[in-house]
């Protein structure tokens, strides 16, 4: 192939000789450029969708609650007081006075007395009258001796790395409460992974 030059002659067409291109490969340089633009949009597209996925599972996926066994007893003890008002054996009930948090316990009487002829738990603690009510509520460790954490019949309770005991007894004239005050220990985190024995 041959070409004029600007004297009106002709020579050959070197510079258009596909075979002597000394750079071939950058006619092929825009669609490199685009199909890599294609896949980088595509990862992108990509990326962006399991962001969102991960961010819409974390939102649904409830808060786990870092409260310290202290702040959990307390707020037991708070939730019951809030109840009082509907329960007349609770009328005397006190978070802050019925509630050690240094000693994790929840501990309230209201018309009681000595207990008579009673075996287990209840021979050891103050029984109600018949308008009363006996409850107590604590957070201790799993390894614990002390007899009241030594009852076979109790359901299994725990909170964190603790294990919860809570003993009720009510008198016979009273509008129970027992159920309210399992559903508040359940609404502040404790759980009844199984059971030893029976009921309270």
């Amino acid at each position: 192939m041959t070409f004029l030059d600007r004297a009106g002659g002709s020579s050959p067409c070197l510079a258009l000789s596909p075979r002597l291109d000394p750079y071939p490969h950058f006619r092929y340089i825009p669609s490199m450029v685009q199909r890599m633009f294609s896949l980088a949009i595509g990862f992108t597209l990509v990326a962006a969708a399991c962001a969102a996925t991960r961010n819409d599972k974390q939102s649904t996926e409830p808060e786990m609650k870092t409260t310290s066994y202290a702040e959990a007893i307390q707020a037991i003890a708070r939730d019951i007081e809030d109840i009082a008002t509907a329960f007349s054996q609770l009328a005397d009930f006190s978070a802050d006075k019925h509630c050690d948090p240094e000693r994790l316990t929840i501990s309230y009487a209201y018309h009681t007395h000595r207990p008579q002829g009673r075996a287990g738990w209840a021979g050891a603690v103050p029984n109600p009258d018949a308008d009363g009510i006996w409850f107590h509520i604590d957070f201790h460790d799993p390894d614990s001796m002390a007899q009241i954490h030594t009852q076979p019949v109790v359901i299994d309770r725990r909170y964190g790395d603790k294990r919860v005991m809570f003993l009720i007894l009510e008198g016979k004239e009273t509008k129970h409460v027992s159920a309210e005050l399992q559903q508040i220990l359940q609404r502040n985190g404790v759980v009844t992974p199984g059971f030893t024995g029976q009921d309270e």
